[in-house]
């Protein structure tokens, strides 16, 4: 007596649709993440941005994000940064410095980037006015740019000096057994 489980084999139209299946479904998934969207706009941003020192002479008031093309938090922020930069580019600069940069490793360290997405924000002057960790949402966003642009006191919303969401840490071990975050050892 053979006790062997029959092998049945799919037909042509059946594997045709299962692979077709397949590939809707990941390209859904794909576009339903924003996977394309959000990289393009990353990249456009990371293109169109001018040198941090220009940036803080010109006599508009500042962004610099600190940002690695990897972080998932920076290309889900990276339509609303766009779509917002868009918006105000002849009253605002934008910076993009990606962290795995090391021609930005001086002002990475300046600034103390202990995570990203990391925002710095300067007054028309080029004056130092804030620094925001983490996500924000499109009116954050439309906020900071609004008070930066009006040269009104960020620390007036307490909402806006929140921390958001950022990409996760690794923690690395030094030399003295203590811990060093650093933006390059992110996850």
């Amino acid at each position: 007596m053979n006790s062997s489980p029959e092998q049945t084999q799919l037909g042509i139209w059946q594997k045709i649709f299962l692979l077709s299946s397949a590939i809707i479904l990941a390209f859904l998934l794909f576009f339903l993440r924003g996977g394309v969207d959000q990289q393009k706009a990353l990249d456009y941003l990371a293109r169109s941005s001018i040198e941090p020192q220009i940036a803080l002479k010109n006599g508009k008031p500042t962004i610099i994000e600190f940002y690695a093309d990897w972080c998932e938090v920076c290309r889900e922020m990276a339509p609303i940064m766009l779509e917002i930069f868009e918006e105000n580019q002849e009253n605002i600069n934008l910076v993009m410095l990606n962290v795995d940069n090391p021609k930005w490793e001086e002002l990475i360290d300046k600034y103390d980037v202990n995570g990203i997405p990391h925002f710095n924000l300067f007054s028309k002057e080029g004056d130092f006015k804030g620094k925001l960790i983490g996500a924000k949402s499109k009116l954050e966003v439309k906020k900071i740019v609004d008070f930066l642009v009006k040269d009104v006191d960020l620390t007036k919303d307490n909402n806006l000096m929140s921390y958001g969401k950022t990409s996760a840490i690794l923690l690395d071990k030094s030399n003295n057994n203590s811990f060093i975050v650093k933006p390059r050892s992110h996850s």
